[in-house]
């Protein structure tokens, strides 16, 4: 799914914020500046720098202009990182070393997610487990499902979203490394399309202290 332009003109200022190659104070270019460099319209501009206030990473002064935050925190947003590959939006996040692997078979559909995907039991699905490190401490983990005739999420016309702290599963609180007995940060996804079709489900884990905020845009088109 190819990355719309006020995405990637957000995850690269995101990237130079949280880098501290932009301090905090700092003034960002302004709208026409940031558009000619770009080669975008103002539209596209005003949504990235949107999607920057949205994370906490920039402030904006009325007829000033947009300035970097003094405490930028990472803040995880929907349904713009769906947008972007895990790779890209980890190291929109970070400069330090991001690794991201993924495994992907095709099984039969247990009753539980042949109910969840609304298909028959035993009917083939795709899954896709990702794992994610930063600087070798494993941040993130996901079981991903959806029919083998859907190759991504671009067919899909709403996300849900539901953020809560549990108990992981044994898979993935051996990939965090949780104590026995710790919580983590898990998100459920069902991608959805106009016509009420799962799209796809999914289930990611993170360690708690990831991210301080999660901020949901939950329409996709």
């Amino acid at each position: 799914m190819p990355e719309p332009a006020y995405v990637r003109i957000a995850g690269e200022y995101a990237r130079r914020i949280r880098g501290g190659e932009l301090p905090p104070g700092m003034q960002l270019p302004s709208h026409a500046e940031i558009a000619q460099k770009n080669g975008v319209s103002d539209i596209v501009v005003r949504k990235a720098l949107e999607l920057l206030l949205s994370q906490g990473l920039v402030r904006s002064v009325r007829r000033r202009g947009t300035f970097v935050a003094d405490r930028p925190n990472l803040v995880r947003v929907s349904p713009e990182r769906q947008m972007e590959s895990a790779e890209r939006t980890f190291r929109n996040e970070t400069d330090r070393d991001i690794h991201v692997e993924r495994e992907t078979e095709e099984i039969p559909a247990t009753s539980e997610l042949a109910e969840a995907l609304g298909l028959a039991e035993g009917e083939m699905i795709a899954y896709v487990i990702t794992r994610a490190v930063e600087d070798g401490r494993p941040i993130s983990i996901s079981d991903t499902y959806h029919p083998v005739d859907v190759a991504d999420v671009s067919g899909a016309d709403f996300l849900e979203e539901t953020v809560s702290d549990q108990l992981p599963e044994p898979a993935h609180a051996d990939w965090l490394r949780t104590t026995p007995g710790d919580l983590v940060k898990t998100v459920q996804q069902r991608f959805l399309s106009a016509d009420g079709r799962i799209i796809m489900i999914s289930k990611v884990s993170y360690p708690r202290d990831r991210y301080d905020a999660f901020v949901f845009r939950m329409a996709l088109k």
